[in-house]
């Protein structure tokens, strides 16, 4: 049974006399008075008196959007195992916090907390913050960041931690607004509804690292979109992958928390990606992994299954296209309706085997059998690979010159960009074709640029790079911190890619992958490393 730790934080600040009154259950007498009194509320099933030891803040949060889990009595509270699992405090009449340990401020106190759950003690950790001698439980999220700053796009309250600062430029905050507004009109997404994120506004925690994640969320993870307040919680930003699964709860309104992870993870890596890449990079992984047969299909519909895969990032770009399939064939309207259909309790959904779920699948997309089924989705992968990958191996004869100097060819045909670069016959084939300069980002820093040289080279202001050696090449968008396109030959081996002869690198990309943007002879970079 995986481990669950849930942060409940008890806050105060500069209260108003109207705040108090609000929160009558708030009590003046210590933290581990409140936190052991509201669990004595959640384990006797008085939800509602155990909400109001909520500060009202997260209250508003985490019922600004209407969003409900079915069966989860006190979504504030939905990451704690005792609300997911209710069947772990029944039968008990007591539970209790235990451990106060001092925090970097006299306001808060960290307070251990465990769980008997089979042969297992889930352990948790309550946090107190007290101001007034009061105390209330409010998200973990909003002591760690309680001393950052805030800037506000039109969908986005941006919490980041101070040494962020320099990658939120005006571009990615810029972009991950429009993604906003593109995926909530493919997913169905109302103008009222975009009203409502753009008044209520997503609050995005930006951390530092990795460990500010799991500080915040008790997971080893990259970033989430955390259920209980609506909040997206990562050390990447944009995240667009969380943002996707926010927007796809928006659309839904009401439904089971849990989902089966083919159906949950493949809609957000078709619409955001995973991690730093791009839909199209991601699913073009996802076609060879599935081309050569490392992941079969069958083996991630089930629940198990996909864990099973996941660890290795192999069951993610797979499912995209699955999602991308049945999205193609029957539509999002569909696909969110199978999305409902594959949804349920955790263990009605472990319990699940691979033949239930084959078996709704082939009724809810008009198949036959699952054979037929199968052989369609071969069929668009094989059509997916040849038309939408974004960056290919080799050129176009006809392609117009656009640049041309110092063994590097730069041409245009039609949508595509095609770029050769021959080297010295010692010489490694490396090097970064840097393009599409832009004054608002000379001044800041892209992460991705940091991560791949290391501070070895200075991030200009250069937005887009096409960065290649003899094994593989990928177009990034350094003011997004994304890898857009991306080719392996050792996945999808041409001959056409790299001359060992000619120390040669040829490939072409579509333009659009880079906003149409063009390398010209006064708007380009070559790093030879």
């Amino acid at each position: 049974m995986p481990r669950y730790i849930v942060y409940l934080v008890i806050a105060a600040g500069l209260l108003t006399g109207s705040v108090f009154a609000d929160s009558p259950k708030a009590k003046p007498e210590s933290g581990w008075t409140t936190v052991n009194e509201y669990l004595d509320l959640v384990i006797s099933g008085n939800y509602q008196s155990a909400e109001q030891y909520w500060l009202e803040e997260p209250r508003r949060r985490a019922d600004r959007f209407g969003i409900e889990y079915i069966d989860i009595p006190l979504k504030i509270d939905c990451s704690s195992p005792i609300i997911r699992n209710p069947e772990l405090a029944a039968g008990k009449t007591q539970m209790r916090a235990q451990g106060q340990t001092s925090l970097d401020t006299d306001e808060f106190s960290r307070y251990l907390f465990e769980v008997p759950a089979g042969e297992e003690r889930l352990r948790h950790h309550y946090y107190t913050w007290t101001a007034g001698g009061y105390y209330w439980l409010t998200f973990a999220q909003d002591y760690f960041s309680r001393n950052w700053p805030v800037t506000q796009t039109k969908y986005f309250r941006v919490h980041y931690h101070p040494d962020m600062e320099r990658y939120l430029n005006p571009i990615v905050l810029e972009q991950v607004d429009r993604f906003v507004e593109d995926i909530g009109h493919a997913i169905g997404l109302s103008g009222k509804d975009l009203e409502l994120i753009e008044r209520e506004k997503v609050d995005y925690f930006y951390c530092h690292n990795d460990g500010m994640v799991r500080d915040m969320t008790g997971h080893s993870i990259k970033g989430t979109y955390d259920l209980a307040s609506d909040d997206i919680i990562s050390a990447f930003f944009p995240h667009y992958h969380e943002i996707t699964h926010f927007l796809i709860n928006l659309k839904l309104r009401r439904q089971h928390m849990y989902i089966l992870p083919i159906m949950r993870e493949g809609a957000a890596v078709l619409y955001g990606g995973r991690w730093g890449k791009a839909p199209t990079s991601l699913l073009t992984l996802g076609g060879n992994i599935y081309r050569q047969e490392v992941l079969d299909l069958d083996s991630i519909l089930t629940m198990a299954g996909f864990e099973a895969s996941a660890g290795a990032d192999l069951a993610y770009p797979v499912a995209g296209l699955f999602a991308g399939f049945v999205i193609e064939n029957k539509g999002s309207k569909s696909y969110l309706e199978l999305y409902r259909q594959l949804s349920g309790g955790f263990g009605e959904l472990a319990e699940m085997t691979a033949d239930d779920v084959r078996a709704i699948m082939i009724e809810k997309l008009g198949a036959r059998d699952w054979g037929e089924l199968r052989t369609r989705f071969d069929e668009y992968i094989d059509g997916w690979l040849r038309t939408s990958a974004g960056l290919y191996p080799g050129e176009f004869e006809q392609a117009e010159t656009i640049l041309q100097t110092d063994g590097l060819l730069v041409g245009k045909h039609e949508d595509w960009i095609t770029v050769t670069a021959t080297f010295a016959k010692d010489s490694l084939p490396t090097g970064n074709l840097l393009f599409g300069y832009d004054s608002t980002l000379a001044s800041g820093s892209s992460s991705l640029f940091d991560q791949q040289y290391r501070f070895g080279e200075q991030f200009e202001g250069y937005r887009y790079g096409v960065r290649f050696d003899r094994a593989e090449a990928g177009v990034y968008d350094y003011a997004t911190n994304t890898l857009v396109a991306k080719y392996i030959s050792g996945m999808a081996p041409s001959d056409d890619y790299y001359s060992e002869t000619d120390n040669k690198v040829t490939l072409k990309f579509k333009a659009d992958v880079v906003g149409g943007k063009l390398p010209s002879e006064s708007d380009f970079k070559l790093l030879r490393n």
